[in-house]
């Protein structure tokens, strides 16, 4: 596991190739594969750039494209061969597949292929485009909404996507509607403006707040994030140190195999006591000196009988958590210094999708509260970054070679073993299911 890490698994385009991509049969693997074009690929990907820049309206990109670049269509044995035509230049500048996102009949998938663009410079194209775009991302598709909850009311909250232009003719500043793609000052059209300013704004805001019955402030994207990054970044662990904790882990969970096998051995002498118990009881229940109940009556052999049941019902369920509590403690402790090692690529670099999982991977109770949000941080995460501040204080103490020692040398600072071993102390439960997603 390392930085090639991915959350879910990527699907494989099988239809035609888009425009900058061609099919090709891998004679190892006998599939039918994508791969880029190298004629095309840079050409278009430079076209696009040009209308991100502000520098080329699309009409503008295409024309250096068909002209000044030479962009012809691949040749097939009835057509191609031609310039790149208005509406299939649109078609192109409107498609999520360019950023990886493939849509088909059974829904939206990510790609394995090559993204052309970002999915922030596509959202920004459908801008510029207006009407000739795809609509833009939905609500659905922002992060952290989900596990986000209000500090004053507890409601739930929703994100708030906004988009300003200022238009390049008579400098007035307005809001891009779906309905508006003009200037509302002088009609320019968004797409015909050269190098017009564009700002997008992102809020997280109650949802009772937009009703009037709660006055929390909304919280920009960038806060959070910002927020996030601090977060991460407090209990975040070099590679070496990682593989480190992970083979201790290895040798802890053996050397406590003993242990655990005592444990067992006395739970089922215990529980064998439990049946020999029953066994007696029953023996006495129907022994002649018993024939009218004088030994042993109704009510009380069935009391008897259901203490010693209860006890052996208990005994059972501890045997059975006693391997599988030691085997989730290892496996969550290991996904536990995985994620503290890799999490910041994984948020710098991940989808949707991935940042809301990290966001709730960071604790249990997440609340926005005056303009901030504010994170109750896991108990795993909280000892290694216990470990990594103790560490820190007491290698200040030290001249700059020896701090400089220490500091490359974490692993040997006795501070961050306690990190090792803090679900002994709390129930792993909610961490696994937290942590179920990075394997």
């Amino acid at each position: 596991m390392g930085n090639s890490y991915r959350f879910h698994t990527k699907k494989q385009w099988l239809g035609p190739a888009k425009p900058g991509y061609i099919n090709y049969f891998d004679e190892i693997s006998k599939e039918r594969k994508i791969k880029t074009d190298d004629n095309r690929f840079s050409i278009i990907q430079d076209a696009m750039k040009l209308i991100l820049s502000g520098s080329d309206t699309p009409m503008q990109a295409l024309e250096k494209l068909n002209k000044k670049w030479g962009y012809r269509t691949r040749k097939t044995e009835r057509q191609g061969g031609k310039p790149l035509s208005r509406s299939a230049w649109y078609r192109i500048l409107a498609d999520p597949y360019y950023y990886g996102l493939m849509v088909r009949k059974e829904g939206e998938e990510t790609g394995n292929h090559k993204p052309m663009i970002s999915a922030d410079e596509f959202q920004r194209l459908q801008f510029i485009l207006g009407r000739k775009g795809r609509p833009h991302i939905s609500r659905h598709d922002l992060p952290y909404k989900g596990p986000l909850k209000c500090g004053k009311c507890g409601g739930s909250v929703t994100a708030e996507e906004r988009w300003q232009v200022v238009c390049t003719k008579c400098k007035t500043k307005f809001h891009k509607s779906k309905n508006r793609n003009e200037c509302p000052n002088c009609g320019l059209l968004i797409e015909e403006m050269k190098n017009p300013k564009i700002y997008h704004h992102i809020h997280y805001v109650c949802v009772k707040t937009k009703k009037g019955l709660c006055k929390q402030s909304a919280v920009n994207i960038k806060e959070i994030e910002k927020t996030i990054e601090s977060e991460l970044d407090k209990f975040e662990i070099s590679e070496h140190l990682k593989n480190w904790a992970i083979k201790y882990l290895n040798e802890l969970n053996t050397s406590e195999t003993t242990d655990r096998e005592k444990v067992r051995i006395n739970l089922e002498e215990a529980k064998s006591d439990c049946i020999k118990r029953l066994d007696g009881l029953v023996k006495l229940k129907i022994s002649p000196q018993n024939t009218n109940g004088d030994v042993l009556s109704d009510d009380e052999y069935t009391s008897q009988r259901k203490v010693i049941l209860s006890e052996k019902d208990s005994l059972e369920r501890e045997l059975t958590r006693v391997d599988e509590r030691m085997s989730r403690w290892h496996e969550l402790s290991v996904k536990t210094f995985n994620f503290a090692c890799y999490a910041r690529y994984w948020f710098a670099n991940g989808d949707v999708k991935t940042k809301t999982q990290i966001l709730e991977t960071l604790g249990s109770n997440l609340i926005i509260n005056d303009r901030k949000l504010l994170i109750d941080g896991q108990k795993a995460f909280f000892l290694i970054k216990k470990g990594k501040q103790e560490v820190l204080a007491e290698a200040k103490k030290f001249e700059p070679a020896k701090y400089l020692d220490i500091m490359a040398n974490l692993d040997s600072y006795e501070p961050l073993r306690t990190a090792w071993l803090w679900v002994r102390d709390s129930n792993p439960d909610t961490q696994i299911q937290n942590l179920q997603s990075y394997h």
